[in-house]
């Protein structure tokens, strides 16, 4: 197919791309708002999905299309590379979404970004796409850093108490990292909580104190 047909027909899909925030508005709303060039990129694309029922199927989509990325590092290159033309991204990416058997939503949106020079920001499109699907499904991310791995009853105890911070019918996602550097104690990433219990942090104010001292 010629290069020009292949533009004609990614273009007829783009226009109903550039619909979405003006089509979909009546469609379900996004539980919470994601700012910035991947926010809008991602709160269109949730509108598409919506209105298709397919808001899951573009999640998986989208972390499935995140590691082909990762894998395919020349396709990469090729995307990011700012010397070659926008169209002629375009419809190459079209055409490797199509051949990988992608949604029409997935392969319209790729299409979409080339069109746009914002195929470098599908990483942060993706994150902040993943970040209103787990809003939507009331989990809450914590991130728990502590010098050794917890064993499995404290980090119970951890976890119900935990639970007093967030809503009945939120589910905490907990995420439990060990590093050493913090000394002993903890710190934890609770939502928009932040709570620094580590004993290096500890040892840095006590030091600064006695500083102050002297």
């Amino acid at each position: 197919m010629a290069l020009s047909t292949v533009r004609a027909a990614n273009m007829r899909n783009l226009n109903f791309i550039r619909s979405f925030s003006t089509t979909y508005a009546r469609l379900e709303k996004a539980p919470i708002q994601v700012f910035g060039v991947e926010g809008r990129y991602a709160h269109a694309l949730f509108g598409a999905a919506s209105q298709k029922s397919s808001l899951d199927k573009v999640e998986a989509e989208l972390l499935k299309l995140r590691d082909m990325f990762k894998k395919e590092t020349k396709l990469t290159e090729y995307c990011k590379d700012p010397s070659i033309n926008k169209y002629e991204k375009q419809d190459v990416i079209v055409q490797v979404m199509t051949s990988k058997k992608y949604s029409d939503i997935i392969v319209n949106f790729m299409g979409l970004l080339a069109e746009n020079s914002r195929l470098k920001r599908l990483d942060g499109v993706i994150n902040a796409y993943t970040k209103i699907m787990r809003a939507r499904r009331g989990e809450v991310d914590c991130k728990i850093v502590t010098a050794k791995p917890l064993d499995a009853a404290t980090m119970k105890t951890l976890s119900e108490t935990l639970k007093k911070f967030i809503k009945p019918t939120e589910t905490l996602k907990i995420e439990s990292l060990s590093d050493p550097s913090i000394i002993g104690g903890m710190v934890i990433n609770l939502g928009d909580y932040f709570i620094d219990m580590s004993t290096a942090t500890k040892v840095k104010k006590l030091s600064r104190a006695l500083k102050g001292i002297e």
